[in-house]
């Protein structure tokens, strides 16, 4: 099989980088009058989700500090849906891969997937993790981005953290069973029912860089959580990375997990969704994706396995089926759990991508090669991408002959390199 060279390229992203996480945590904090809210005594839930947020240990243990000091006995629950296998063992175990344990946070982890039905909204019922309503308020946190699912004025944020995350499996259930219009529609409409009942009593809110690294923070009373949620997300899709090339033959994927994204691979990167009738993106429009491996974070959930073409044989052997098709029927997303052809080893899938596209010579297929969707400052792009950069990119390192490493593996080269911009995540 005849390859293009590679060359290495490096991509300038959005970098804003938040210098005092600790200071400003706590003044937000502050600020928020989330103390004045608080009895002595007050037994509050902060959430933890099942993303792969840089600084959530930190802002997790800051935020129990602040509520120790307040004279409250905090506790924090994992808020993820049906991830971690639908389980509380399953979720206690996400979140350890993540740091978060109770010597990290400072603080008692009560995992549990039972639920309690709290109101109805339009006919909807609404639902809370059993812990967090048992108790007497619950700080929500979650970083701010666009949804790979779907587009609307509240998508991934502190706004489905209150539905989708404490809703533990029923409320995602009921929600994506009406599919992308359930996420659009619902998910405000039921967020506003619980925040009616008056036990979340305050939100804080991640924004980070085009490097995955915390940019700033905010924390709000109640009564904000609607607006600064809308606010954060249309800054968020104006900083969101992307591939710097609008047309590409063949994507290389080193790793999908849930940690990178809650479809396992950033459709926002991929231009794809793969949800029944659900328009594609414009851009970047790629003819074949191929993903390699799952993360160890991911515990197994391949989800969004079904947004490739082509796959490992190790990647499906790592794979923990209860836990990817639990995520999978949840969504009710059925493409994104579908098993793209496997074959043996890196090289053999991508020579069966470069057969795919034959019509087109080596040395002109646009290949690129990024270790994650998380991951996009630094790629190897064939040379026919390279010849032509755009503004926001530069060449790192000259073409050279694409090699494999002896089993058939590509090798962890420059990708993994600490750049200072961004950290390991996917070993």
């Amino acid at each position: 099989m005849a390859y293009p060279r590679m060359a290495l390229v490096g991509q300038r992203l959005y970098g804003r980088e938040l210098t005092n996480l600790s200071a400003r945590l706590r003044s937000q904090l502050e600020r928020s009058g989330l103390h004045l809210r608080v009895k002595p005594g007050a037994s509050i839930a902060v959430t933890a989700g099942s993303r792969g947020i840089h600084d959530l240990v930190p802002i997790l243990r800051g935020t129990v500090e602040f509520l120790h000091e307040a004279g409250a006995k905090p506790f924090v629950m994992p808020a993820m849906g049906s991830h971690g296998g639908a389980t509380a063992e399953g979720q206690l175990q996400l979140l350890e891969s993540l740091g978060v344990t109770e010597a990290s946070v400072a603080a008692p982890i009560r995992s549990s997937m039972e639920v309690v039905r709290i109101a109805e909204a339009d006919g909807a019922p609404v639902y809370m993790d059993r812990n967090a309503w048992e108790s007497d308020g619950v700080v929500v946190l979650n970083r701010v981005k666009p949804h790979t699912d779907f587009r609307g004025p509240h998508e991934s944020g502190i706004v489905k953290m209150i539905v989708i995350g404490l809703g533990k499996r029923q409320q995602p259930e009921y929600v994506h069973s009406y599919g992308t219009r359930g996420l659009r529609e619902l998910i405000p409409t039921l967020a506003r029912a619980t925040l009616a009942t008056g036990k979340i009593i305050g939100a804080i809110a991640v924004s980070e860089n085009g490097y995955g690294r915390t940019a700033d923070l905010v924390a709000v009373p109640p009564e904000e959580v609607l607006e600064t949620d809308r606010r954060l997300l249309a800054a968020a899709k104006r900083h969101h990375p992307r591939l710097p090339f609008n047309e590409i033959d063949i994507l290389v994927v080193d790793w999908l997990g849930k940690e990178i994204s809650g479809a396992g691979m950033d459709t926002n990167v991929l231009g794809r969704l793969r949800i029944g009738t659900e328009p594609w993106m414009r851009s970047p429009r790629i003819g074949t994706i191929i993903v390699l491996d799952v993360t160890d974070a991911s515990h197994g959930n391949a989800v969004g396995l079904g947004l490739a073409d082509i796959t490992t044989q190790r990647l499906i052997d790592r794979t923990d089926r209860h836990a990817t098709l639990t995520n999978t029927i949840v969504s009710t997303f059925l493409e994104r759990g579908f098993t793209p052809l496997v074959y043996p080893t890196d090289k053999d899938a991508l020579d069966a991508a470069i057969s795919l596209h034959r019509a087109t010579p080596p040395e002109q297929l646009r290949v690129v090669r990024i270790r994650s969707t998380m991951h996009l400052e630094r790629m190897w792009v064939s040379e026919a991408l390279a010849a032509n950069l755009p503004s926001n990119a530069r060449l790192l390192a000259p073409p050279r002959p694409l090699e494999f490493a002896q089993d058939g593996r590509f090798p962890q080269d420059e990708l993994y390199a600490d750049t200072g911009e961004a950290t390991t995540r996917c070993q």
